[in-house]
């Protein structure tokens, strides 16, 4: 048992939040599974949700003409985990994209952190040292603390004396892959995967605004279950699952509770949460 309470949807909810977490910002693009628990996870239920799920997604004409298998190039997931949130990530470039957008975006910077599968991405024009440094500091050091360590390729814009000159400031070991060795940093080329492929099937029509779509892109990949943890990036990193728009037309139970608590029942609510997040970061770290 998940020990979530779940509202059983009348008929007439379900194709909005099939549209919701599929479709809109929230959802993604996903497949059939990664769907069908991000609906149990957000607290719906009904008789036939992994039916209704396979036949809405196989009908969804965006991901037939771009969700197509192919080949797997990913390795086995045999890596170990760091023993604290945030204290490892891995970083690299997508691009040259083409067509640039409009506001002339033509790389996507990307950061996975190690241990609760969280992705931090940045639309940029130029792939170089100063761009790197900025992003480092302000999307991951302000906002996640002082990384103990950064995996990277050897290009140009991860190898060079500003980013050396960062790393020797902060302390953070700076460890960098070679061509014979790509798997080192195979988590990250995973992100990176993922989120292009969501970003094309979102993109089809506005193909020059792909870099207004990342941040919905990112947001729906943070409120994934990823298969190697069996949570989602969002709930180890916050210790809750996040609200999501379709919630306050589809009410959950959560969110009818969260209206009829008052402030201290939701703080000794908030306690309870940071002890079972404690207890999954530990079973992820062993």
């Amino acid at each position: 048992m998940d020990e979530v309470y779940r509202r059983c949807l009348e008929r007439e909810e379900v194709p909005k939040v099939l549209r919701a977490l599929h479709s809109a910002m929230e959802g993604g693009h996903f497949g059939i599974q990664t769907t069908a628990k991000k609906i149990l996870a957000a607290g719906y239920w009904w008789p036939i949700v992994f039916r209704d799920v396979a036949t809405y997604v196989k009908a969804y004409d965006p991901c037939q003409r771009t969700g197509r298998p192919t080949a797997s190039t990913q390795w086995p997931l045999t890596l170990i985990l760091p023993l604290f949130p945030f204290e490892k990530w891995g970083i690299d470039f997508v691009g040259p994209i083409a067509p640039a957008s409009r506001r002339h975006k033509r790389y996507i910077l990307v950061a996975t952190n190690y241990f609760t599968r969280m992705v931090e991405a940045e639309a940029t024009r130029r792939d170089d040292a100063t761009t790197v440094a900025a992003f480092l500091f302000e999307r991951i050091v302000c906002q996640y603390g002082m990384p103990l360590e950064l995996v990277s390729d050897r290009g140009t814009h991860f190898v060079n004396d500003l980013i050396q000159e960062m790393a020797v400031q902060y302390g953070i070991k700076h460890r960098r892959t070679t061509p014979y060795n790509p798997k080192a940093n195979g988590l990250t080329e995973k992100s990176n995967g993922i989120l292009c492929k969501v970003l094309k099937k979102v993109t089809q029509i506005f193909v020059y605004d792909w870099d207004l779509k990342l941040p919905g892109v990112l947001f729906a990949f943070q409120i994934a279950q990823k298969t190697s943890t069996g949570c989602t990036p969002y709930y180890l990193c916050h210790g809750m699952e996040a609200f999501m728009p379709i919630e306050m037309e589809v009410q959950t139970l959560q969110v009818q509770e969260e209206d009829r608590l008052g402030a201290r029942e939701s703080m000794l609510d908030w306690e309870v949460n940071l002890l079972r997040l404690h207890e999954e970061r530990e079973r992820e770290g062993t």
